[in-house]
């Protein structure tokens, strides 16, 4: 009797334990079930952020391309001014050449006209013709 009492004590804890089993299954399912609907959210997630990647990668490169034409307008205008200044730099060294070539001229006649009226004051003080 006392090995048949055994047996029994030994098959009730069976069964308890079996029953724990049981519900640690049962929970280990829940979060299985549970883990594999957030997976199927982070999924969706990620393509989500893919979609958005290409996106954003569209427009850097829509970006980069329009930055690329501003700089190269940027450039050809830069050219153009430049070219502008350096022809109008080039009229104003010839007109300053000119001019001081007609200042050169006039310094020239001012030193023949006073050499001219300084002869006239002599001729004039020697009562003498002058020409």
């Amino acid at each position: 009797m006392i090995e048949l009492e055994n047996i029994e004590k030994m098959l009730v804890k069976l069964l308890e334990n079996q029953e724990k089993m049981q519900d640690e299954i049962s929970g280990i399912k829940s979060d299985i079930s549970s883990m594999q609907g957030d997976i199927c959210g982070i999924q969706k997630d990620i393509t989500k952020q893919g979609i958005i990647q290409e996106i954003m990668a569209r427009d850097i490169e829509l970006l980069a391309e329009g930055h690329r034409t501003i700089l190269e307008q940027n450039d050809r205008q830069h050219n153009e001014i430049r070219q502008q200044f350096n022809d109008r730099l080039e009229e104003i060294e010839t007109a300053i050449t000119n001019l001081s070539e007609d200042v050169v001229f006039i310094k020239h006649k001012e030193y023949k006209n006073e050499e001219n009226i300084f002869k006239i004051r002599e001729s004039l003080k020697k009562g003498k013709d002058v020409y």
